[in-house]
């Protein structure tokens, strides 16, 4: 193969020598490597289908059987104990927030009768100590009110 330039020069341009039959990269990896795939198609059926790693009506042996992925019993066993032993978990944290929260509420409700007896406690010690019942008791020992208008007495020392 020849490469041509549109530029003209009086050098003459070198053939290519790349082999053609030097495999490639994933050439280099699998040695069985046939360049494209193993179509087949069947000259007795109209529009036969083609299928893939077919020749000559046979499958190759390697698709002959089914390669399941080995996954071993004892595996199976011990992940369905994991599974078992965290669904365990999950349900018996489950139930220790439902009896927490049971307690949270209860423990609210006895807060907030406390608070209530508290505050009922406060407003009837305020009114005994209050203004309104000292006057009430003063006047029953015999005390007069001065009233904001009366004078204050100021004691002079000699």
């Amino acid at each position: 193969m020849f490469i041509h330039s549109p530029v003209k020069s009086d050098k003459k341009v070198k053939p290519n020598v790349r082999r053609k039959n030097k495999p490639g990269r994933h050439q280099k990896r699998n040695a069985n490597f046939k360049k494209g795939p193993d179509l087949v198609f069947s000259p007795n059926k109209k529009n036969s289908i083609p299928q893939y790693g077919v020749k000559n009506g046979k499958k190759k042996s390697s698709e002959q059987h089914l390669k399941w992925s080995k996954i071993q019993p004892w595996k199976i066993i011990v992940g369905s104990i994991i599974i078992g032993l965290s669904g365990l978990l999950y349900l018996n944290h489950v139930f220790e927030t439902q009896r927490l929260l049971k307690e949270v509420n209860h423990l609210k409700q006895n807060y907030t009768k406390t608070k209530r007896i508290y505050e009922d406690r406060k407003f009837t010690y305020d009114r005994m100590i209050g203004p309104a019942e000292i006057y009430s008791k003063a006047k029953k020992l015999g005390l007069i009110n001065g009233g904001p208008a009366d004078k204050v007495i100021i004691i002079k020392d000699k």
